[in-house]
């Protein structure tokens, strides 16, 4: 089921969805009638008191809200449906107050002709058939219909942007492998250069040029091999803790991910 499906559902009447974080430190199981847990409100009418409520669903991150996979320094939210927040809070629906309401449409949707065209009028039809039931102190909000939509108008952008980055990391990693070409060049001449004494010696025992070729290309081999793990390795580890670092001042959870593609 969805969050919504589990929220606005005679299911979701009592349960809340909650953080992995808390229903690992309560050691909650999802959709267990049998399992409940207590949250501290105040409210104006009631008074502070505890409720008790279902854990439906748990979730690791949740847009901006305090719910996230580790401790974090506030306490986590508590996502709940509107009527159930209605009737913790002891407020009534129209007591609510409304600052942006915001729509996510899927993908074949999502373009500006069809909401200028469709969604734009029936949203405005829609505000205008209920507003004659709507609370009086409604009519004095003004609501109007702001089309926002990153397909259209934030994608190009966005997409330039990430190619210029791309052109420019890439860029630094051709100039960085030419760097490293010449400088295995001179090393790998000046080892030969610094070696002749001991490639006379092989020769005068037998060893032909093939060999010594071999033996040379093997030992670059050997560099060039050692020296990218230690880089991978390096790299792998100094990028995640770099993460990490981030993830932990802004609360958000983190996982140790290889770059393979």
């Amino acid at each position: 089921m969805s969050i919504t499906e589990n929220l606005y559902s005679v299911k979701g009447e009592n349960s809340a969805g909650i953080s992995e974080y808390t229903r690992k430190l309560l050691n909650l199981e999802v959709n267990d009638p049998d399992q409940t847990f207590l949250i501290t409100t105040k409210s104006k009418k009631w008074g502070n008191y505890f409720y008790e409520l279902f854990p439906s669903f748990s979730v690791q991150i949740f847009g901006s809200f305090e719910i996230k996979d580790i401790q974090v320094q506030n306490p986590h939210d508590v996502i709940t449906s509107i009527p159930l927040y209605c009737s913790i809070a002891g407020v009534s629906m129209n007591e609510l107050d409304y600052d942006t309401y915001k729509i996510k449409l899927k993908p074949e949707y999502n373009t500006f002709d069809w909401i200028n065209n469709h969604f734009n009028k029936d949203f405005t039809k829609i505000i205008n058939a209920y507003s004659s039931v709507a609370a009086p102190e409604d009519s004095t909000y003004n609501n109007f219909f702001l089309p926002k939509t990153w397909v259209v108008g934030e994608k190009d952008s966005f997409e330039q942007k990430a190619a210029l980055l791309d052109g420019i990391f890439n860029g630094i990693v051709i100039v960085s492998m030419c760097l490293c070409f010449f400088s295995l060049s001179s090393s790998m001449s000046a080892n030969i250069f610094d070696q002749s004494k001991e490639v006379s010696i092989m020769l005068s025992l037998g060893f032909t040029r093939s060999m010594l070729l071999r033996l040379f290309i093997y030992e670059a081999l050997v560099l060039v091999i050692s020296s990218s793990i230690c880089g991978f390795v390096i790299g792998l580890s100094i990028g995640n803790l770099m993460t990490m670092q981030q993830a932990m001042l802004q609360s958000f959870p983190w996982t140790i991910e290889i770059p393979w593609s």
